[in-house]
């Protein structure tokens, strides 16, 4: 199911004849997909239905085949969503921030984040190969400026106040 930019679409097309029959078949019975930024830079419109209930929703931006690879095996390989209640989806997103929390300044206590940053960009990483074997070339997303980004956040996290990591 896609919305949006007319030349994303075509691109989103063909990268899905070249994809793995179980990729392709997930892609389009679980996924919305939205095209925005190359010939439209907005638009109004409802969305389309999706193709069941717990679809992913899968933004792009460009029309780089490696960028599209990524995105669409992080959805390939994304469980189901699930709960649907946004109560427990508000509560396991806390519960995950609290743990990020808890190891970021159990990272920073010992002078190590370096098993953290490879932690964080595992999911990355995965993505990068499965698109790299995907299309026959080397996709890599997750370059220098990245871990700089994810080294941030960790000490951002580790220096976080209150509430934020476990009681313990």
């Amino acid at each position: 199911m896609f919305d949006g930019d007319p030349r994303i679409e075509r691109e989103l097309l063909e990268v899905l004849r070249l994809a793995p029959a179980p990729i392709a078949h997930r892609i389009v019975t679980t996924c919305v997909i939205v095209g925005v930024a190359i010939d439209s830079l907005g638009w109004i419109d409802g969305y389309p239905d999706p193709p069941c209930d717990d679809a992913t929703r899968v933004v792009l931006g460009c029309m780089a085949r490696g960028i599209i690879c990524h995105e669409l095996s992080h959805a390939w390989h994304r469980s189901p969503r699930s709960p649907r209640s946004p109560r427990c989806r508000r509560e396991r997103l806390r519960d995950a921030e609290r743990m990020r929390v808890d190891m970021a300044r159990a990272a920073v206590a010992n002078d190590d984040v370096g098993w953290l940053v490879d932690l964080e960009l595992e999911p990355e990483t995965m993505a990068d190969r499965v698109a790299s074997l995907w299309l026959g070339e080397v996709v890599n997303t997750c370059g220098a400026r990245r871990n700089a980004e994810i080294i941030a956040n960790i000490q951002r996290r580790a220096a976080a106040t209150g509430n934020e990591g476990s009681d313990t």
